[in-house]
């Protein structure tokens, strides 16, 4: 049964691999290249699409369109052959069943799904002129911009808002999160009426002076959420945050956070800021985040504790230490690239370290390009990378591996290691901010 359920679900095409993502902004006149989503679980049962070879012809897709300056949605169903009417229709009303609970703003009509044949150009739908014509209006507060290069024909900005400072920003989250639904795993919907909630949003601002207002579009945005205390103060927790596709690597999310980050600093009742079940690529934002904070906002803390670090900004515990270990992992790292070794018989390593650090693309060391690493920061300094791992290790136990402590002592002992290890790894993709920070030579 297992078998033949396996093989039916095969038979269907899977919703990652033939649906894209397609953004229409006024800063282009070109529809952005195509991003297939990264989640299709909430929408489409077993992430298939369940519709027959004959309803959906091999190599076909599905285009989503967004518009950047309203956020509205067309679907395009992309044929490689024609179909009958009936199949298209039945085609249609599979994917308007599935997409428009969870995945598509609630306002979008039967107009904007269409089927395109197999001849056909993306152009949008008429639905899309009318919206792609509508005024792109920027709410709550002005906090944050970027303004980039000179040449470049936009800036970023972003805006802090709530429900009750401004009556549209519950409808613009409410689009958002439907876009959200596609490219974060455990998305989902909030109250926006609750008062606890904030909004900040990114925008995308035309650098023109001769369109008024000037054009906006829509690049990303960020939700928070604070639990208040009064005796013990209040903890701001980011809980989703998202950049369009068309706007990925080019520093919005680090532009978002850091805003969040600079409103709970600011802030006198906030005595913690953290992030509800980070992914992997925005863990390592926070940790560039945070560490670039221990950097910029108390050049004093060289000597400081775990605990006065986490205090002066902001941070959980946990982060407090980690960007406490890269500190002291980064003022070793310095040694290692600028100092001459203390033997004549370490040279060798200390150079291949050099060298293997130079061409290092990998997010993660090998084995054996770590054990190099490792022995060559033990050449230079010893006692400080000894004392750099029992610190990291303590610190590993009080707050990041819970039921380490219950362990036998070689299984715990095996665990702090692949946990350093990892560490390590965590380090050294802080290396630009690092050098950006002038904590560590280029």
């Amino acid at each position: 049964s297992v078998a033949r359920d396996n093989f039916a679900l095969a038979a269907f095409p899977r919703a990652n691999d033939v649906i894209n993502f397609l953004v229409r902004s006024p800063f282009s006149d070109t529809l952005s290249a195509p991003v297939r989503p990264w989640f299709t679980h909430q929408i489409f049962p077993d992430e298939q699409l369940r519709l027959t070879a004959t309803q959906f012809p091999p190599g076909s897709f599905v285009n989503v369109v967004v518009d950047a300056q309203t956020l509205a949605f067309d679907v395009e169903v992309h044929l490689t052959s024609d179909i009958p009417a009936t199949d298209q229709q039945a085609v249609l009303e599979y994917l308007k069943e599935h997409m428009r609970p969870l995945a598509l703003p609630k306002d979008t009509d039967d107009a904007q799904f269409r089927i395109v044949g197999p001849d056909a150009h993306r152009q949008p739908t008429e639905a899309a002129k009318r919206a792609e014509d509508g005024a792109c209006a920027a709410i709550g507060e002005l906090i944050a911009t970027n303004q980039g290069p000179a040449e470049d024909l936009s800036a970023f900005e972003v805006r802090l808002a709530t429900h009750q400072s401004d009556a549209a920003a519950s409808a613009l989250l409410a689009r958002l999160e439907a876009l959200a639904m596609w490219f974060i795993e455990t998305a989902s919907s909030v109250d926006f009426t609750e008062a606890k909630w904030e909004l900040l949003v990114a925008y995308e601002v035309g650098r023109s002076t001769t369109t008024t207002p000037p054009q906006r579009s829509v690049a990303g945005y960020l939700t928070l959420y604070t639990f208040h205390n009064p005796f013990l103060g209040s903890k701001i927790r980011i809980c989703q945050a998202l950049v369009l596709p068309h706007h990925l690597q080019r520093g919005l999310g680090r532009l978002l956070l850091r805003a969040a980050y600079d409103l709970a600093l600011a802030r006198a009742h906030v005595v913690e800021i953290t992030v509800e079940d980070p992914c992997a690529a925005f863990a390592n934002l926070r940790d560039q985040i945070d560490f670039a904070l221990l950097a910029e906002r108390r050049p004093d803390a060289i000597a400081a504790s775990v605990d006065a670090v986490a205090k002066a900004l902001k941070l959980i515990p946990a982060q407090a230490c980690f960007v406490v270990d890269a500190r002291d992992f980064f003022r070793l790292l310095t040694r290692l690239l600028t100092a001459a070794p203390p033997a004549a018989d370490d040279a060798a390593t200390v150079d291949a370290a050099r060298a293997m650090l130079r061409r290092r693309t990998r997010e993660t060391l090998s084995d054996t390009d770590r054990a190099l690493l490792e022995d060559a920061l033990d050449a230079v300094d010893a006692g400080g990378f000894k004392a750099l791992r029992l610190q990291a290790k303590r610190h590993l136990l009080r707050f990041d591996a819970d039921g380490l402590r219950d362990l036998p002592k070689p299984d715990m002992q095996r665990a702090l290691s692949e946990l350093f290890d990892d560490r390590l790894d965590r380090f050294l993709r802080l290396t630009a901010a690092a050098q950006r920070l002038q904590l560590l030579p280029p």
